[in-house]
């Protein structure tokens, strides 16, 4: 159909892009998605009030549940991106774990994006010098396998020699080192936190504690409730968008875009609490608080389990976490608790 010249072609208006593992809020109802499903991206209208709490990959069609691929954008020019994406490398993304997965889980924080990226780095530099120490040593043995060559025996020392030696090694572990206390510094950088969060390891559970807020049957006691791993047969009988031996009976809720402190600390024994998608893995020790910062990025669904032998049921320590707009946990928050500060 043709329009005038001063209004212009008809633009069909874009619809929001979401990953197919986001969970569906009451805010998203009677919107359009484009919801990308690992290779391609396809459109899920929330038309019907019970899709809510599930998640849009339910919804679309796929042979692969899960999992998706992202390529790496170049947003500035950065010599180990450029390298990257010239091999054309991807890295699978994922916040949970997926079968036979050798990359890392999706980033949803500051932190693990600079993990990601540090890692990138650094293996431009190892493929680099594993291809100089290669070629350097195919290079002696075609030169000196021949035996009327006999200069090898005349050499004694060289002062340049050794100086070289000496300093291309110690300019790349300054150029690896960088980076590396870049990342470190920001990620124990003290930001005044908005939410407070305790969080407690016992065997074999988490428990968690808001002292942000007080409750509205008793106004001493802070907003409480532990989390325990949930058998297969304690899933609902439609399973879709639930994993074994990751769910629990109570998700986590946080808002995302928002600066949270964790302190973390244990009941009984050594714990470690730990998200992947995060960047996170703080030791509960008994006794002690352990403090850390969390800014999430994004909206999703992330899971984590306990890093550190514990017993006998230690693999059986899930943790899982929500993150969701700030006005729908300021809703969760407030049918719950009385606000107190």
């Amino acid at each position: 159909m043709k329009r005038s010249i001063r209004k212009g072609p008809f633009i069909k208006k874009k619809n929001y892009t979401v990953f197919k593992n986001s969970i569906i809020t009451k805010y998203q109802f009677k919107k359009t998605f484009d919801v990308y499903n690992g290779k391609t991206f396809t459109e899920v209208e929330i038309h019907n009030l019970s899709m809510v709490g599930y998640k849009f990959g339910e919804f679309v069609s796929t042979k692969k549940i899960f999992t998706y691929k992202k390529k790496i954008q170049i947003m500035s020019f950065n010599i180990t991106d450029f390298v990257v994406n010239l091999f054309k490398f991807n890295y699978i993304s994922l916040d949970c774990p997926a079968e036979w997965q050798i990359n890392f889980a999706d980033s949803a924080s500051p932190a693990m994006e600079g993990i990601v990226n540090f890692h990138n780095h650094i293996m431009v530099v190892i493929c680099f010098i594993a291809f100089f120490v290669s070629w350097l040593l195919i290079n002696c043995i075609s030169y000196y396998s021949d035996s009327s060559i006999s200069q090898s025996t005349k050499f004694t020392h060289s002062n340049g020699l050794e100086i070289v030696w000496t300093t291309i090694p110690a300019l790349i572990l300054l150029f690896l080192a960088t980076p590396s206390f870049t990342l470190l510094y920001s990620m124990d950088e003290l930001i005044e936190p908005v939410i407070n969060f305790k969080i407690i390891g016992h065997q074999w559970y988490w428990s968690y504690e808001l002292s942000d807020y007080t409750t509205c049957v008793s106004g001493n006691n802070n907003l409480k409730y532990s989390c325990y791993m949930m058998v297969l047969e304690g899933l609902p009988e439609n399973k879709k968008g639930y994993f074994r031996l990751l769910e629990t009976n109570r998700r986590i809720l946080v808002p995302v875009k928002t600066h949270l402190r964790l302190y973390v600390t244990a009941a009984d024994v050594l714990h470690s609490w730990t998200i992947p998608s995060f960047g996170l893995k703080v030791d509960a020790c008994p006794g002690r608080l352990n403090l850390i910062n969390l800014f999430i990025k994004r909206i999703g669904l992330f899971f984590g389990q306990c890093s550190e032998i514990c017993g006998v049921n230690h693999g059986f320590m899930p943790i899982s976490v929500m993150g969701v707009d700030v006005l729908q946990y300021n809703s969760y928050v407030m049918s719950k608790v009385n606000w107190v500060k």
